[in-house]
């Protein structure tokens, strides 16, 4: 079986496999309340943390303790990196993904910020979250979170990069005129 931990993986490569080994049970541990499995390749889904998932597994009975140990080094090893990272990008998804309130929605732009949530939030605070893939890929992303944010009436975060904001920059003037609560939190990326 495969034991998957943590969020979606999307390598192509992986995918293909995947879709022709359908046969193979998958457990997912992963942290969030929402699916991580977009492919439904997932037979089991357990929502915990899996460091404390795998540190309950009866490992004295199963030679491959040294494989937790390594997890374990590898995930200290990781925070212990993005700590001391100097991209401040790691550090306010983080902080977002930890601190958003529940009734704020988070929109986050395709390409870069989506791939930056995926692979570095680490908190699970339960705010809606939404995303959109324009025609062209970023066209449009300042007035879909608008849109988005209005419909939702609570307030709202865009996380959106450089390319993105200028593809949509009149956006912005649309943002003025509604009555909505939405801050943008543009990346240099």
């Amino acid at each position: 079986f495969i034991l998957h931990i943590g969020g979606s993986l999307v390598s192509k490569q992986y995918q293909l496999w995947r879709k022709r080994r359908d046969d193979i049970p998958q457990v997912t541990i992963h942290p969030g309340q929402r699916g991580v499995d977009g492919f439904f390749h997932c037979h089991h889904r357990l929502s915990a943390n899996p460091a404390n998932i795998l540190h309950q597994l009866d490992w004295h009975s199963n030679p491959r303790r040294d494989m937790l140990d390594l997890m374990t080094q590898v995930q200290t090893t990781m925070k212990i990196a993005l700590d001391q990272a100097k991209d401040q990008t790691f550090h306010l998804i983080r902080a977002l993904s930890e601190e958003l309130a529940t009734d704020h929605g988070l929109f986050l732009s395709n390409s870069t910020p989506v791939r930056d949530f995926d692979s570095f939030a680490t908190g699970t605070t339960g705010a809606s979250t939404g995303t959109n893939r324009g025609a062209s890929g970023i066209d449009g992303i300042i007035s879909t979170a608008a849109g988005w944010t209005t419909g939702r009436q609570k307030p709202g975060v865009l996380v959106v990069g450089d390319q993105a904001l200028w593809h949509d920059f009149s956006g912005l003037i649309q943002v003025a005129g509604l009555n909505t609560k939405m801050f943008v939190l543009l990346l240099n990326n």
